[in-house]
């Protein structure tokens, strides 16, 4: 499993859990223990009601010089992210930004991110695109982005998001 030591890759580990909830197709809760969990990739959910809960103090983090995705949901449902910290990685860099998400919502439904703080992104802190319907973004912190919350109706699938309730969050820090 995940070790959250901030120096193993958790990716494979936390991967592996969500491809299990997705194959077995009952809901499940992943929790993150209070750690570090270092990815080099971002997790890909397809599946539906699927909740990644953390504690007090759960990180999922990138190395600075990995890849700052961290999450894509997909084609999914019912997708819950609940307390976690997700940091993104960015160092000040002079790079330009770069328009992906550290957490990427496309073509998906009630998708519910509460009580997170996502932070150091290079680009979009969340984006939203595709057919995606009911989004919950409430009691976040955004901290140190070029763009915060971000939709995207130009996609292929030409589809528009809609219903997006942005509630209580607190916005700072963007570049």
């Amino acid at each position: 499993g995940a070790v959250g030591d901030g120096v193993s890759n958790d990716r494979n580990a936390i991967q592996s859990a969500i491809n299990s909830l997705q194959e077995s197709g009952l809901a499940g809760t992943i929790t993150f223990p209070r750690g570090r969990y270092l990815t080099t990739g971002y997790l890909h959910i397809t599946g539906s009601f699927i909740t990644l809960q953390g504690a007090n103090g759960s990180y999922i983090t990138t190395p600075t010089s990995g890849d700052f995705r961290k999450i894509n949901i997909s084609g999914a449902s019912g997708i819950s992210i609940y307390n976690l910290n997700i940091d993104a990685g960015r160092v000040t860099s002079g790079r330009s930004p770069v328009y992906t998400g550290t957490v990427n919502i496309y073509s998906s439904n009630y998708i519910s991110i509460k009580n997170c703080n996502l932070a150091h992104s290079e680009g979009l802190l969340v984006h939203i695109r595709g057919a995606t319907n009911k989004v919950w973004l409430e009691n976040n912190t955004f901290e140190d982005f070029h763009i915060g919350v971000f939709g995207d109706s130009n996609d292929i699938s030409g589809a528009a998001f809609n219903n997006v309730s942005i509630t209580n969050n607190v916005f700072r820090e963007s570049w």
